[in-house]
């Protein structure tokens, strides 16, 4: 019998089990054996979910279709992830792939508008350039792009979708680990051209840190589309419990908010602001307060939008906090 580890060690094996790492996930992140991990789910009488029940996080369904492009079989797909070969099917074709023999991976749902981000020149561009810019993210590997948002906000996804003119199904998910048992609703589209249109706008893989406000046409609508998506996928309207502190707020980087307070001083009237710089060195926040400035904000956000490009519930909280000053 091996050496027995250290209860730290032991508790740091549960919490990753239960994290969603796989079984050869965490034998090779601690550097332990086979057989001293089973050990201790034993001890700690772990049920072990088999691979033929297992459901992938999102991360492993995201290296899944890495490995998948880079020509990797699925059966070794499956066996470096801990999850079932039919799972990798599954994985694969949801995300609009399919196998066509001789002529390589082929895309499942087409899409009409593969132009829709080469030139911003409309209300609607300008919203979900904004959403992808705020809440999406470019997986240049993958040649495709990513939305995830709660359930009860899927019906913008399904706007985008119309909007790009593909019938590509929205998926239901699952957390894993931190997120544990929080639902999502996730879009991927698979694009080179909507991809390299997106990162000559600005919006390039691994994007936290390297934000920038893009450079697109001052116009009071496509600029108002354009902060109205940065808004809904990232920023928050809200009002203390007594009805008197009201907030309007945005994080991101500096140049992309700054990028926002010029556009807002030249289209709203309200004043320059600076951002003001959070936890990391990255991340900043933009706020404002007074009333004069929210009832504009709030007008060059809603007042001439498309009803169907803003999110409901941050379109109806910011009313309220609108009305809230005539109280």
């Amino acid at each position: 019998m091996g050496k027995r580890v250290s209860q730290e060690i032991e508790q740091k094996v549960i919490k990753m089990y239960h994290e969603g790492f796989t079984y050869n996930q965490i034998i090779k992140a601690l550097e332990i054996g086979s057989g001293t991990v089973s050990r201790i789910f034993k001890r700690y009488e772990v049920k072990l979910v088999r691979a033929t029940d297992k459901k992938a996080s999102l991360d492993e369904e995201t290296e899944a279709i890495e490995m998948y492009m880079q020509g990797i079989p699925m059966k070794t797909i499956a066996s470096t992830l801990g999850i079932n070969e039919m799972t990798v099917h599954r994985i694969v074709k949801r995300n609009g792939y399919k196998l066509n023999r001789g002529h390589g991976i082929t895309r499942k749902y087409s899409i009409e508008r593969e132009d829709f981000f080469d030139e911003i020149t409309t209300e609607e561009q300008a919203y979900f350039l904004g959403w992808m810019i705020s809440d999406g993210s470019v997986k240049s590997s993958l040649e495709g792009i990513e939305i995830t948002v709660s359930p009860k906000d899927d019906y913008i996804l399904r706007a985008f979708c119309d909007s790009l003119g593909t019938q590509k199904p929205i998926e239901k998910l699952i957390g894993t680990g931190y997120s544990k048992g929080q639902e999502y609703s996730r879009l991927t589209i698979f694009s080179k051209q909507i991809v390299n249109s997106l990162i000559k706008l600005g919006v390039v893989p691994c994007k936290s840190s390297k934000t920038i406000y893009p450079n697109i046409e001052e116009d009071s609508a496509i600029q108002s589309g354009l902060i109205r998506g940065l808004f809904d996928g990232d920023g928050c309207i809200s009002i203390n419990k007594k009805g008197q502190g009201r907030t309007f707020h945005l994080v991101g980087t500096y140049p992309l908010l700054f990028g926002v307070s010029l556009a807002l001083s030249k289209y709203c009237g309200v004043n320059l602001k600076e951002p003001i710089g959070l936890t990391h060195d990255y991340i900043h926040s933009l706020t404002y307060h007074s009333r004069t400035n929210l009832a504009a904000i709030h007008q060059f956000l809603y007042g001439n939008a498309t009803p169907e490009l803003l999110l409901q519930r941050k379109f109806v909280k910011f009313n309220q906090v609108i009305n809230s000053y005539a109280r």
